[in-house]
């Protein structure tokens, strides 16, 4: 068990008892300045600016990985099947550009865009308009020119320049708020509050609560070769096989977990962090031991990589019941008819 695990997620214990008092302070430092911080857009010390259309922010209370990329195609694929042109904005975390707005197209690198809009791109229609700009304002006056009926923010919870429409906060099942404490002592950048005040909770995984769920299923593994030319693929990986899982997500465990779910026996992993990029030398070295099976977050960043064998990917699709689907609706088309 990590550091991170044992204080964040485990109940407070003579194990983390110590290091929570010690972090604990801290928390209260981040509690006031992202309090001021909060109560200067409230009172327009800050500016703020609105989108002449529809906007509906899809994001996370906590740090790592909730699910909220596999609920963003969902959603883009529901709105899409409404016959709506959807836009997304995002920051496109460790985008490397000189300037901003990018359109995000099947050709652009993901080192431009950043992995999850480039796979958001990859897994919508064709007139799903994406643009990652860090400060999002400009990616909103970009979509605005697209036409798009909508737009979806994909994270940007905590923007507050961005006046929203609509929020949704994802959570996972497992995890959920944690000890429920701020950073650093907790995993949380704000409070149940924030969770209260959403127009919609989705919870990723099975669960006990009142919110609405999302069930990630998995597909079967893809070369990744077929995976990146979006071509079927007849080839499988029996179950029971010995791989290795690579994972460059927010929450790698749920990764894990899904591929033993699938029956493959996880012989080691290929560990990086959160949108980080593992190298060429180990990803290779590893293939030559056991199939190498990836996330498809991973997997958009190793273009340069598809022609080698025993690259495999996972994908997922994320099941949303019905009831989020008629109440979202409801909300987002009464937006639309003002």
């Amino acid at each position: 068990m990590n550091l991170i695990n044992l204080i964040w997620y485990q109940k407070i214990n003579i194990r983390n008892f110590l290091l929570i008092i010690f972090l604990f302070p801290f928390s209260c430092l981040f509690y006031i300045l992202s309090l001021i911080r909060r109560l200067l857009f409230r009172f327009g010390f800050k500016r703020q600016f609105k989108s002449k259309v529809p906007l509906v922010i899809i994001g996370g209370v906590s740090v790592g990985g909730s699910g909220k990329t596999p609920f963003c195609i969902a959603l883009i694929k529901h709105l899409s099947e409404q016959g709506l042109k959807v836009g997304v904005l995002s920051r496109g975390y460790h985008s490397k550009n000189t300037s901003y707005p990018i359109k995000v197209e099947l050709s652009t690198d993901a080192k431009i865009c950043g992995d999850e809009p480039l796979l958001m791109k990859m897994s919508s229609t064709a007139d799903t308009c994406i643009f990652v700009d860090p400060k999002r304002e400009g990616a909103i006056r970009a979509l605005e020119n697209e036409g798009v009926d909508v737009i979806l923010s994909d994270d940007g919870l905590q923007h507050y320049a961005m006046q929203r429409d609509i929020e949704i906060v994802v959570l996972d099942a497992k995890r959920m708020l944690g000890n429920g404490l701020l950073l650093p002592a907790g995993p949380n950048r704000e409070g149940m509050w924030h969770v209260k005040k959403a127009d919609f909770v989705v919870v990723n995984g099975k669960n006990d609560t009142d919110y609405h769920t999302m069930i990630l299923k998995a597909n079967q593994p893809v070369s990744l070769k077929n995976f990146l030319d979006q071509v079927s693929d007849t080839e499988q990986i029996s179950k029971f096989t010995d791989v290795i899982a690579m994972s460059g997500i927010g929450n790698p465990q749920r990764f894990y977990n899904t591929l033993k779910e699938m029956n493959y026996n996880i012989a080691d992993t290929l560990n990086i962090a959160d949108h980080a990029v593992a190298s060429d030398r180990d990803i290779l070295l590893a293939s030559e031991k056991y199939p190498v099976l990836m996330t498809a977050k991973d997997a958009v960043k190793y273009s340069h990589l598809k022609e080698c064998k025993n690259l495999y990917v996972v994908t997922v699709n994320g099941h949303i019941d019905d009831e989020f689907f008629e109440s979202f609706d409801r909300k987002l088309f009464d937006l639309l008819k003002k």
